[in-house]
């Protein structure tokens, strides 16, 4: 059997490692700065060690030495430049904006710093190694970059902080990228970091889109990269409409329509990967044609319970069928995946989806009797929802924010397991001819 071989990597690998750099730096001063009293050296050290090591697989896995670490740094410093100027803010050196003597320095000290890390990793280089699949890293990180706002989105949403910062695009008049960083405390952080970390993912799937028109001469892999770029246009338009326009009922579209997103960047990870690429027979098996009709109804199902609890997080409506319909997917799903670990142990693959799903499933089962209860309690506090829709000012029960925010995040990774295993089954399976028996000669 061939495999299917890979291009050289032309720019992608410093495109694919710039991008994992800032990701893993946004994502990690996101939740660094949830936690409380985290001290400043300790984040400038966490940010130093991702670029180290950044650079330090540029240099083990790209063969550009060096100067392919350096490439990477400064790349991922032209891309922290959206967030630069709200660390530094907006004062003044000798009648100069400090953002413009910070940029230069801020980029080429990126750089440097992955060179550094490039020169570590250089040791680790093989050439005989397999090369390494960049596309799929690409799509890989800008579904990762994805699952981060998504949750950034759920917590702003349990935290009732939709509506901190009152305009759009500007944050209280103030060019978003140079709002400053001392202003984002409390519901403000949460709705701020939202905007900049989806100003991230735009940016990503514009890279990526244009990435995999080239790169992938498959028409639907070209296609959804194209498509997930206007879902995600189309979200930040909800988003920002939805605080322009203060309505709930945005709100709601802008939750559900998030993680079709999502489920799209992870099938465009799953289309892209170095396995998917690879020269793997399908597996031959009566009813399998069945059971890949049966992952797509999953999926289905799937994204109706999400509409519904979308609906149930910003305007409190069909509580009753959302619980219905939980009790129906749950069972639908668990035996689903023991249907298919079951039936196709020859595919590795295959086996871990499956009991994946059986998982995933009875955990989001758990989490949704908490989020209940968590929801019960902070009902009774009347701290849930204000008849003019706008943000009440008490802080919502910590058992509440918890709860809702880490069963809506369930909810994305269950949706992407199902999108997973119906992009899988549906590469892996096929349909076994009927049996034919013996013929029958004229003197039978």
């Amino acid at each position: 059997m061939s495999v299917v071989k890979r291009s050289s990597p032309g720019r992608s690998d410093i495109m694919a490692i710039g991008f994992a750099i800032v990701v893993a730096m946004w994502s990690s001063g996101y939740f660094l700065r949830l936690l409380p009293a985290v001290p400043s050296p300790a984040v400038f050290a966490v940010m130093l060690g991702i670029l180290l090591a950044g650079g330090w697989c540029s240099g083990a896995y790209s063969g550009r030495g060096a100067a392919g670490g350096l490439m990477c740094g400064l790349f991922a410093g032209l891309i922290n430049l959206l967030i630069l100027g709200s660390v530094v803010g907006g004062e003044q050196a000798a009648g100069v904006p400090s953002i413009a003597i910070w940029a230069p320095l801020s980029i080429i000290a990126q750089g440097l710093i992955c060179m550094l890390g490039a020169l570590a990793g250089k040791s680790a280089y093989r050439s005989s190694r397999q090369p390494c699949n960049w596309t799929g890293i690409l799509a890989t990180t800008a579904a990762t970059a994805t699952f981060i706002l998504l949750f950034a989105g759920g917590l702003l949403t349990s935290e009732r902080a939709g509506m901190a910062v009152p305009d759009w695009p500007n944050s209280f008049g103030t060019n978003m990228f140079l709002f400053p960083l001392e202003r984002m405390t409390g519901g403000i952080y949460y709705e701020h970091a939202h905007r900049l970390l989806g100003v991230l993912v735009g940016l990503i799937s514009i890279f990526l889109a244009v990435h995999l028109a080239f790169a992938d001469r498959r028409r639907v892999v070209r296609a959804l990269g194209f498509i997930v770029l206007l879902m995600v246009v189309i979200q930040g338009i909800f988003g920002g409409k939805r605080v322009e326009l203060n309505a709930l009922t945005l709100a709601f579209v802008h939750g559900a329509f998030a993680q079709a997103v999502f489920a799209t960047f992870v099938a465009i990870a799953a289309l892209t990967s170095t396995t998917w690429k690879s020269a793997i027979e399908p597996l031959e098996l009566a009813g399998a044609d069945s059971d890949k009709l049966q992952t797509r109804i999953l999926m289905g199902l799937l994204l109706v319970q999400i509409t519904l609890g979308s609906l149930i997080r910003h305007i409190d409506m069909h509580t009753g069928l959302h619980i219905t319909l939980a009790v129906i997917i749950v069972g639908y799903a668990f035996y689903l995946g023991i249907r298919i670990a079951s039936r196709y142990v020859e595919s590795r693959l295959l086996v871990i989806l499956g009991n994946g799903l059986t998982g995933i499933v009875l955990l989001q089962l758990f989490l949704g009797f908490w989020a209940f209860a968590g929801r019960g309690i902070a009902a009774k506090a009347g701290q849930l929802y204000s008849a003019t829709h706008t943000e009440v000012a008490a802080d919502p029960p910590l058992i509440y924010v918890m709860s809702a925010s880490i069963h809506q995040i369930t909810g994305a990774i269950l949706l992407a397991w199902a999108v997973m295993l119906a992009l899988w089954c549906n590469r892996l399976l096929r349909n076994a001819a009927p049996a034919v028996g013996p013929e029958t000669g004229p003197d039978q």
